[in-house]
């Protein structure tokens, strides 16, 4: 079997986990579809991960029940039922790394309710310890999280985007796990910064962070100088009540330089910013998406070498896939259904 394609796509509100797995056999597309019995999954996210045993596992924020969902795979594609990790008020994010340089993955969470991090150091045995909690700030409402080095000192960092403070909040790490009060760049006046996501931006070595801003329908971009400090805001515009809610970074059109897409809700479009390599961006070029695309994961899908981009549509219950041309542009784009009032809000590849 040639796998050809693997997203997760966690549904809501009908409370169940789907995998749907797409693979090429004898020149067949064939589809696989698994459903694992959650509770309470409200506008959840994912990440996975090859934890404890070598095998794929998937972690998956309850909003609903306050707590995180940890599915240890056992077979390909099957899962054990879900290890629960209590977390503060509605964690809307999750974020992988090993934070204390253990050698075992942790993962943080970015809790909304009670305007904190969360963060579940791993053990040996593929356990974690209860949460550790930093706050975002009174009325922060942290709705997304992120993690990795952004100081070039080794040490995995923590960022995250602060929606109601308008703001990114940075966690540097001390180098044992523990961290200091959280540093904040402003991402503007009623912005509400809603995704983030972490890169080299300019081919210097050095990380910088990208946000997705839903409210001003922009997205800002701060590039790092790798000693805790960073440039002046670069903001480029989606369009009018476009509504950007997700943002990834990848090599488009295979000049070795950071390219951004977006998901814009309220437009039903993604938007494409190639990339120059010092910073900045090219106009935006948009696709049409299902109705209100959420999640814009991206990977090699079809093996010519060029990115493809998978986008959950949330009201349209499918998932929508354009594939990448050498130029960094994308074909129109074709659907796989999630199923009847599946709502697919975010999916992973």
């Amino acid at each position: 079997m040639n796998e050809g394609l693997a997203v997760l796509v966690p549904n809501y509100p009908y409370f169940r986990l789907a995998a749907q797995v797409t693979y090429k056999f004898r020149k067949t597309i064939h589809d696989l579809i698994i459903i694992v019995p959650v509770r309470r999954i409200l506008y959840q996210t994912i990440d996975i991960c090859r934890w404890f045993n070598n095998r794929l596992d998937i972690l998956i924020t309850n909003n609903g029940t306050n707590n995180i969902g940890l599915f240890f795979g056992y077979d390909p594609g099957a899962f054990q039922k879900s290890i629960q990790y209590s977390t503060d008020f509605r964690p809307l994010s999750i974020a992988l790394a090993d934070l204390n340089n253990d050698n075992y993955l942790d993962f943080v969470t970015a809790n909304y309710g009670p305007n904190t991090i969360g963060i579940f150091y791993g053990l040996s045995n593929g356990t974690f310890n209860k949460q550790i909690i930093y706050s975002t700030g009174l009325s922060s409402g942290p709705n997304a999280v992120n993690s990795d080095d952004l100081d070039n000192d080794n040490y995995i960092d923590i960022v995250v985007a602060n929606s109601i403070l308008n703001n990114i909040g940075i966690f540097f790490n001390h180098g044992n796990g523990t961290f200091n009060k959280q540093i904040t760049f402003s991402t503007g006046f009623y912005s509400r910064p809603y995704s983030l996501v972490v890169n080299d931006l300019n081919n210097d070595g050095i990380l910088g962070i990208i946000t997705a801003n839903r409210h001003s329908d922009t997205i800002d971009i701060l590039i790092g100088f790798g000693d805790r400090s960073f440039a002046n805001v670069l903001t480029y515009k989606t369009g009018s009540y476009y509504t950007p809610y997700s943002i990834n970074i990848g090599n488009f059109n295979n000049h070795n330089q950071s390219d951004i897409v977006v998901a814009n809700r309220d437009v039903n479009k993604i938007s494409i910013f190639l990339g120059f390599g010092n910073g900045t961006f090219a106009n935006l070029t948009t696709y049409l998406t299902g109705s209100i695309p959420c999640s814009t994961p991206i990977d090699y899908l079809n093996n010519d070498q060029y990115l493809d981009i998978v986008i959950s549509n949330s009201n349209s219950n499918n998932i929508s896939i354009v594939f990448g041309y050498s130029d960094g542009t994308f074909t129109k784009q074709i659907t796989c259904s999630t199923g009847i009032n599946s709502n697919p809000y975010c999916s992973y590849k």
